[in-house]
């Protein structure tokens, strides 16, 4: 029998059932049901479905085989409330391709870390993924299980350079941003690795800014450095404040977790620290209303689209906002004041410009205080004046984020974080 009539008498893939063909291309990875989906009207019929990229999503996509039964496998809880069973199945499609590559993500296994790179990890994956800020903001802000970002996090900060210097965010760059912060937050990570991740991005920025940075302050704190480098320039506009907002998020998370202990117990021995929010405790998916699906040319809306809820004086002022306030040292976190609790805002109408007043009063370390200024609720611009009780006060200006409101206060390399207190119940 020659070779030609053999492969006559084999069956085609065509040839196969449907039900076949439907459990192999669940079996693979999105991006082949895709392809396969192209090749005929059969294969197009099979390909668009709903079921299959459910199902596609629940096999690991080819890349990995879920165990329902291991801790090291959470469910992807969030996804019920967007992957519902009334989506089309091109919706499907979109997070199963999101999945996909978040999966190729996590197999980049970084075995330590150096003051000059990652070991175990190649230069060439040291890079941002393409299209990193089209998918990877979607699946942070739906609590997906599988994220990995420990070898992107020194080309993140290094793109994230060029805006902080240029005074502005592009859409883009703002959902990597909220990308960095998420990774920042998220508990499952070791504090030791991300700690000394950061120092390599601290590198990475040094040599991004054309070696600005004396040897000296290179071999020196490389949290004051970066904090310096990030966050040294009058902030001048809206896109640039919501971006450092959510950078100030990530790195108070950082120092709260590292040195909010230390620094309090120097205070007084009695007084209780909160710890900040672990990213799966922000229930992004109630906050930001109609998230754009993965792949879609939606950064802008995206970055905004959480003010629709949290810019509303239901949600403002409802329940106990609580956070922390701190300022540049020359020790390796910055200074932590102990924290501020008993926040509880007080919205009026609007007024000139668009702008909400907004009143709050409060209590930390120093003594009381009150909280007076206003929000911008289509830009989540906020501006306050934190004025303690028959002393001083402050000059905060800042951003309304996902992750709460952030921004800078008195001057540069001076934070604060606001959150709401069931976040870290």
């Amino acid at each position: 029998m020659s070779a030609t009539q053999a492969n006559e008498t084999l069956p085609s893939l065509a040839q196969l059932s449907p039900e076949l063909l439907h459990r192999i291309a669940s079996l693979g990875t999105c991006s082949s049901a895709l392809n396969l989906r192209l090749v005929c009207r059969a294969f197009h019929r099979i390909c668009d479905s709903r079921i299959l990229y459910q199902e596609i999503i629940h096999n690991g996509n080819g890349l990995s085989v879920p165990d329902p039964s291991s801790s090291s496998s959470p469910r992807w809880v969030y996804s019920d409330l967007v992957l519902s069973l009334h989506q089309p199945a091109h919706v499907w499609a979109r997070y199963a391709l999101a999945d996909e590559k978040a999966r190729e993500l996590s197999r980049r296994r970084v075995h330590a870390v150096s003051p000059t790179g990652l070991v175990g990890v190649s230069r060439r994956e040291q890079v941002l993924p393409r299209r990193l800020e089209s998918w990877m903001p979607q699946l942070c802000a739906l609590h997906y299980p599988e994220v990995e970002l420990d070898t992107t996090v020194p080309a993140m900060v290094t793109s994230l350079l060029a805006p902080v210097q240029a005074l502005s965010f592009s859409p883009e760059e703002m959902a990597l941003s909220f990308v960095f912060a998420s990774y920042l937050l998220t508990s499952s990570v070791d504090p030791y690795v991300r700690r000394h991740m950061l120092d390599f991005a601290r590198n990475a920025l040094n040599e991004g800014a054309g070696g600005k940075v004396s040897r000296s302050e290179i071999e020196g704190t490389s949290w004051n450095r970066l904090r310096e480098k990030m966050f040294g320039v009058q902030q001048t506009n809206s896109n640039r404040e919501s971006g450092l907002a959510r950078l100030v998020v990530g790195f108070m998370a950082i120092d709260i977790r590292f040195g909010t202990y230390k620094n309090i117990y120097l205070w007084n021995k009695s007084i209780i620290p909160i710890s900040p929010p672990a990213l799966d405790q922000i229930p992004f998916a109630e906050l930001m209303a109609n998230i754009p699906l993965p792949f879609e040319p939606a950064a802008e809306r995206f970055n905004v689209c959480h003010l629709e809820k949290m810019a509303s004086k239901a949600f403002l002022e409802a329940g106990e906002w609580v956070g922390y306030y701190c300022s540049s040292s020359e020790a390796a976190w910055s200074y932590l004041d102990p924290p501020m609790r008993g926040i509880f805002f007080q919205v009026e109408d609007e007024y000139q410009g668009g702008l909400v007043r907004l009143r709050a009063g409060g209590f930390d370390a120093v003594g009381s205080f009150t909280l007076t200024g206003t929000l911008h609720p289509g830009t989540g611009d906020v501006t306050m004046i934190k004025q303690y009780l028959g002393a001083h006060m402050w000059m905060w200006r800042g951003s309304l984020t996902p992750f709460g409101i952030a921004g800078s206060w008195g001057g540069h390399n001076a934070w604060f974080w606001l959150w709401k207190a069931d976040w870290c119940q």
